[in-house]
């Protein structure tokens, strides 16, 4: 749905960043498919713009997690089991807590994970919580973020403090009907996702095959993704349900132990990604094929 980044802030809307679309070949040879990973990984941490002295944003360890809120047995099994996926593909040390708000998460922690019912209620709480973490970092201009109660994220920097990030996200009602459940399945894992990858949404004409592109073949409000089955059906129909490979992929690409060692440079990353493209290919793939996350996944892409 949503995420943002500021420098004061940086902040990505699902329905106010630029689109960036990534060339998809029906036949691929292998350094086809490389090049078509490559450009992916370049519009999702680099805005799309390849230049190779480019700084990527890279988090670094232990990364702690706040879930805050107060979310239902399913939706805490999925943050604990996307993060579980992520330790298991990554070197990425995520440690998570749980917590009733944001003024209770330790001072260590990088990302507040708020899960809520939705609503005006849910409104409120995300502005005060914002709010709250914003004046860590010492920001005093009037916050200005494109609001989604489905779901958002916005990572708050500057260059004095240790960046702070935060992702809201509904649980659809509960999971009272598949869509609802499916929807709030994916919310969990594209907002995380995208906070440690600092990727914006991606508008794309084709069928996605990453949770951070999406496809909107008519606009659909918050609101109503909210409160109606049909548009649910329809945003299901045209984007994807979970991680997908790419993914998975652009996570190891950024957090392998050889990758931690870099300079940061997109050019890094390029060289990495032409040499280990087919071993982090086969690895991702085993690791979503693993049962132990079938739960998460609902739909290869």
């Amino acid at each position: 749905m949503t995420i943002s980044l500021h420098r004061w802030f940086m902040v990505a809307g699902t329905f106010l960043i630029p689109a960036v679309v990534a060339s998809i070949f029906s036949l691929r040879q292998p350094n086809e498919e490389t090049e078509d990973f490559t450009r992916f990984f370049i519009s999702a941490v680099a805005d799309g713009e390849n230049d190779d002295n480019r700084m990527v944003t890279r988090w670094g360890n232990p990364l702690h997690v706040c879930v805050v809120g107060t979310p239902s047995e399913a939706s805490r099994f999925r943050v604990q089991r996307f993060l579980s996926l992520i330790r298991t593909s990554t070197a990425l040390d995520i440690e998570e807590t749980f917590h009733d708000n944001v003024t209770a998460c330790s001072s260590l922690t990088f990302l507040h994970v708020h899960i809520h019912a939705g609503g005006y209620e849910a409104k409120l709480k995300i502005i005060e919580d914002i709010s709250f973490i914003a004046s860590k970092v010492g920001a005093t201009k009037p916050i200005d973020i494109p609001m989604d109660t489905n779901g958002m994220g916005v990572i708050f920097a500057n260059d004095r403090q240790e960046p702070f990030a935060y992702a809201a996200m509904s649980e659809f009602g509960g999971g009272k009907t598949a869509e609802d459940e499916i929807i709030a399945n994916n919310v969990i894992q594209q907002e995380i996702l995208q906070i440690l990858l600092a990727a914006k949404d991606i508008k794309v004409t084709f069928k996605p095959r990453s949770l951070i592109q999406e496809r909107w073949r008519r606009e659909i409000g918050a609101e109503e993704l909210a409160e109606s089955t049909s548009a649910k059906r329809q945003w299901m129909a045209d984007n994807v349900k979970n991680i997908c490979l790419y993914d998975l992929i652009a996570l190891k690409t950024l957090f392998s132990r050889d990758t931690f060692r870099f300079d940061g440079t997109l050019g890094a990353y390029k060289k990495h990604i032409s040499e280990k493209f087919d071993l982090m290919q086969r690895e991702a793939r085993q690791t979503l094929a693993d049962p132990y996350y079938q739960s998460l996944i609902r739909e290869p892409c």
